[in-house]
């Protein structure tokens, strides 16, 4: 990259086209979440362990013109997954007041997915449980799946560049809210500044599998994991 390129200058936004940008997504949101994702990090994941996964993420979110990628020049640096959801569960049931630490019986249960990735698939699930309980009235949102920046560019105010244009594209298409689970520090502070609301958080140390801990503790110091929701004021 020109050592010339400068962030506020010349980086650009673009909405994420399958044909065009599936490959290049694919191949940063990899490189940066096996180097930075605290989930993916605490188990010691491996390509080959999330590969399926993260196909099947970056497919469903490239099926509408709805994600966003980040380029310094000719240079993927970022961009955010996202996809539009109008199927909300119906819920009355607060998920905060069943919580059950033991996922023992879920890491089993996901058979047809590598056994090294299962806890990303049980931790995910289980802080999205029951979300319709937090947001009644909601008919349609943005879920935003994966924030994702090189950590080379970290630190440069692009991971709330990203967010501030998935809010703009989820007003655009008269979403009643953003939702994202957050897991690392920094993700989490720049939804927090953005104006997200925390509905439910849980302790990393709380997610047990046959009495024994699933996630060691986060690399960046993060201690908790996240479900935030941004409402939309059309």
């Amino acid at each position: 990259m020109e050592k010339s390129l400068n962030i506020d200058d010349d980086l650009k936004l673009i909405i994420a086209e399958k044909e065009k940008h599936s490959d290049i997504i694919y191949d940063k949101f990899m490189e940066t979440f096996l180097k930075n994702e605290p989930i993916a990090v605490s188990i010691n994941s491996k390509m080959e362990d999330l590969k399926d996964i993260y196909l099947y993420v970056v497919g469903k979110a490239l099926k509408e013109p709805v994600s966003v990628i980040a380029y310094l020049g000719n240079e993927c640096i970022g961009g955010a997954l996202n996809y539009i959801i109008t199927d909300i569960p119906n819920s009355t049931e607060n998920p905060n007041l069943s919580f059950k630490n033991d996922f023992s019986h879920e890491i089993e249960s996901f058979k047809k997915i590598n056994l090294a990735a299962r806890p990303i698939i049980v931790v995910v699930r289980e802080i999205e449980k029951n979300y319709g309980f937090f947001i009644p009235n909601c008919k349609k949102l943005l879920k935003l799946e994966s924030l994702f920046v090189d950590s080379n560019f970290s630190g440069k105010g692009i991971g709330t560049k990203i967010v501030k244009m998935a809010i703009e594209i989820a007003k655009k298409e008269n979403c009643d809210y953003v939702m994202t689970v957050a897991s690392a520090a920094g993700s989490g502070q720049i939804f927090k500044k953005l104006g997200f609301k925390c509905v439910r958080e849980i302790s990393v140390s709380s997610f047990l599998s046959n009495g024994k801990r699933m996630l060691k503790d986060f690399h960046d110091g993060n201690k908790t994991i996240k479900l935030m929701f941004y409402k939309i004021n059309n």
